[in-house]
């Protein structure tokens, strides 16, 4: 079935989404996905085409495994691009309704893969995000504060409610506030209505909140994402991790993952070329064949 999979990749920022009728995109913060069937599908048609990476057949089904594993993410092996594909691939989410049994079968398939590379390789090492390493810093069961409302916010918040945590997250933005508190189960506040209490803390957004800390007391976690911003001296009885402690804490974690990427790569290949060698013993591959509509 695969060997009709066509998929066109670009990892520049867009303007505007692709006009590729009849492809489904997929766009993450680093990269832009079009996926679609070539039975009913061709990208020749469209100008300017040589800009971007073209990926055919079982060529395209293994780039796309690659993706979905955090192999091809900046932080690699990280999970959180896997959680997107999921969702953005969903019988709900899927807008071309005549290739929907072809990308749910697609989605199925690439996440019995996945698992077996994180099982495999990655069992554990999730927290090379900052998901992951806040999952990991962070107590369990206990109130946690988000500042900020953008995409950091965003791809931290599942992280934190796997442990039953309650999540405050604290913003200026009423229409984000309202997207993120829609989107998850946690409480929002707006910054002059944020009242100090024994919470752990996060500062996801590149703002101060000097008065805010002045008014904390007690023993708390607070984990602060500013790259060009820290605390310069966090009272003794904080649990305080700089952006440069969190990206160090990631680093130990890569050191282990860049030595065994080269098995990674070579056993979704495997994969890929297993799942094509398969349909060699069919006839043709029409047990796959979807029945597409006009």
């Amino acid at each position: 079935m695969w060997s009709n999979l066509i998929l066109i990749h670009t990892d520049k920022v867009l303007e505007k989404p692709l006009d590729f009728p009849e492809f489904e995109s997929w766009h993450t913060c680093q990269r832009s996905i079009y996926v679609s069937d070539a039975r009913i599908a061709s990208f020749y048609q469209f100008p300017e085409i040589s800009k971007y990476e073209i990926y055919s057949g079982y060529e395209a089904y293994r780039f796309l495994l690659e993706v979905a594993s955090g192999v091809r993410s900046k932080a690699f092996g990280e999970s959180e691009v896997l959680s997107q594909f999921k969702e953005k691939f969903s019988p709900n989410f899927i807008v071309q309704n005549q290739l929907k049994d072809f990308f749910v079968k697609l989605r199925d398939q690439i996440l019995e893969h996945c698992k077996m590379v994180r099982s495999e390789f990655l069992h554990g090492h999730g927290r090379v995000s900052y998901g992951g390493i806040a999952d990991l810093l962070l107590p369990t069961e206990e109130d946690v504060t988000i500042f900020g409302t953008g995409k950091l916010a965003q791809a931290i918040i599942p992280h934190l409610l796997k442990k039953n945590r309650k999540v405050t997250l604290v913003g200026r933005n009423s229409v984000r506030l309202k997207e993120l508190s829609n989107q998850f189960s946690i409480s929002t506040s707006f910054w002059e209505d944020y009242e100090v209490g024994k919470e752990n803390l996060i500062l996801a957004s590149p703002v101060s909140i000097d008065s805010i800390l002045q008014n904390k007391n007690g023993n708390f976690t607070f984990l602060d994402f500013r790259g060009e911003v820290k605390v310069s001296a966090p009272k003794s009885e904080w649990k305080y991790f700089s952006l440069d402690d969190i990206l160090q804490i990631i680093s130990d974690s890569e050191e282990h993952l860049s030595a065994i990427k080269p098995k990674i790569i070579q056993f979704i290949s495997d994969l890929s070329d297993e799942r094509e060698q398969e349909l060699i013993h069919l006839p043709h591959g029409w047990d796959d064949l979807a029945c597409y509509q006009n």
